[in-house]
């Protein structure tokens, strides 16, 4: 992934913190996936908001750590796995991670035992 090519920008919520990243759409094969399957949601002040699922983040977050090896990607994609578990669609997300050749990344960086082995054979029985 050529990070060149990818149309980002970020919103940043001053007083919480809260940050969006926001990608413009490019006909990228996966981020037409996530719009297809994104989801409205309403937050406080009856305020709505349509976010991508969370299969195309951590494929994304793994991406981009594959390109940077930035440990906070990492880091993210765990706390997804904690807090979300229940939202993730353990079918769909293997098939992503097969499709963008991201099991054998992970296996040829650990990844494999501290993200799948243990999270999806305790949480998904894989």
């Amino acid at each position: 992934m050529n990070r060149s090519l990818v149309a980002r920008f970020n919103i940043i919520q001053p007083h919480s913190g809260l940050k969006a990243d926001c990608y413009l759409h490019t006909g990228n094969p996966l981020h037409v996936w996530a719009m297809a399957n994104r989801k409205r949601i309403t937050l406080k002040d009856n305020l709505k908001i349509w976010i991508v699922p969370p299969e195309y983040v951590i494929v994304r977050k793994l991406l981009y750590f594959q390109e940077g090896h930035s440990q906070k990607h990492i880091q993210d994609i765990q706390g997804m796995l904690l807090c979300s578990s229940d939202q993730i669609n353990k079918q769909v997300l293997k098939s992503l991670l097969t499709e963008h050749h991201l099991i054998s990344f992970g296996t040829d960086l650990n990844l494999h035992h501290c993200l799948f082995d243990s999270f999806f054979e305790r949480k998904f029985r894989l």
